[in-house]
């Protein structure tokens, strides 16, 4: 997997994870609610991991250089139910340990941003632009 197409997974599993941590916040007063935590999958990067991806695609990819399309499948994400200490209520949600990983979260994706931006001007440097 090239530099671009990691972080751009990098990216959908940080967005993922913004997504369920403000989905968590969001229900923190709701009885019963199990906050929710999203894994990167690691395994991406192991032998057959991207032809299987390939396969699960809707669309197939017919040259390395395509972009892959994230289906429900092929995510380098997955969502799972956390297994935090529940309240009285039934609620497992810690409002100040979400809001925390939802900063780190944030600050994660600027870096990630900053890195294909650094990666655009070096290929732009080494076409001579």
């Amino acid at each position: 997997m090239d530099f671009v197409g990691g972080i751009s997974n990098y990216m959908s599993y940080l967005t993922a994870r913004r997504d369920v941590i403000s989905g968590n916040i969001s229900n923190a007063n709701t009885p019963g609610y199990k906050a929710k935590d999203v894994k990167f999958i690691e395994r991406l990067n192991e032998e057959g991991a991207v032809q299987q991806i390939k396969r699960n695609n809707a669309l197939l990819t017919t040259h390395e250089r395509h972009i892959a399309v994230m289906s429900q499948i092929n995510r380098p994400y997955q969502i799972q139910v956390g297994n935090a200490k529940v309240n009285q209520d039934g609620n497992s949600v810690d409002t100040t340990k979400e809001m925390i990983e939802l900063m780190k979260t944030n600050h994660l994706y600027s870096l990630a941003v900053g890195a294909l931006n650094s990666q655009k001007v070096i290929n732009q440097a080494a076409r001579g632009k």
